[in-house]
């Protein structure tokens, strides 16, 4: 008597990407934006072997970025092919600024010092006391900080002599 024998085989096949997907940022990797203006995010792309471009599918982390405060921060980029392969992870520095500025009123012109900074020249007469102009501070974080100066050597000055220096220093 013959005997059949009848196998049966199931098969899946699953395809495999070659390689994870890659991000490429839009832009600069250091961004700096100055106090208390927005960050505006550029954005990435990404693009898989087998999916081609995913840059829709990006998750983008900038919950860490808080421009009211100076500092260093990361911005996260994120993605997945619909293999599951994940891209290596993208991160973008974000640093915010704190911009300031002293001025100084009633110079008459400024020089530079031996250590490269400026120097504010006033001319005065002499035997007569100084009389302080003041001077304005400003930065974008804490806006006006003219009533925080702090003015010293001010009270020291009385010129005698033709020549006579004197150091007034102001800082905040």
């Amino acid at each position: 008597m013959l005997q059949t024998a009848i196998v049966s085989l199931l098969m899946s096949v699953i395809q495999v990407c070659p390689s994870p997907p890659v991000i490429s940022l839009n832009g600069y990797a250091n961004v700096t934006v100055n106090c208390k203006a927005p960050y505006v995010e550029l954005g990435a792309t990404a693009w898989s072997v087998c999916d081609g471009d995913i840059s829709p599918s990006i998750r983008i982390d900038s919950s860490q970025v808080n421009t009211s405060l100076p500092g260093e921060y990361l911005v996260y980029y994120d993605v997945t092919d619909s293999g599951g392969q994940a891209a290596a992870q993208v991160t973008r520095r974000v640093i915010v600024e704190d911009n300031f500025t002293l001025t100084l009123n009633g110079f008459n012109f400024v020089t530079e010092g031996m250590g490269g900074e400026d120097i504010y020249v006033t001319y005065w007469e002499c035997n007569r006391p100084y009389d302080d102009f003041g001077a304005t501070a400003w930065d974008e974080c804490d806006g006006n900080l003219t009533q925080s100066i702090i003015v010293e050597g001010a009270e020291n000055v009385l010129p005698r002599e033709l020549g006579d220096n004197f150091t007034i220093n102001y800082s905040v």
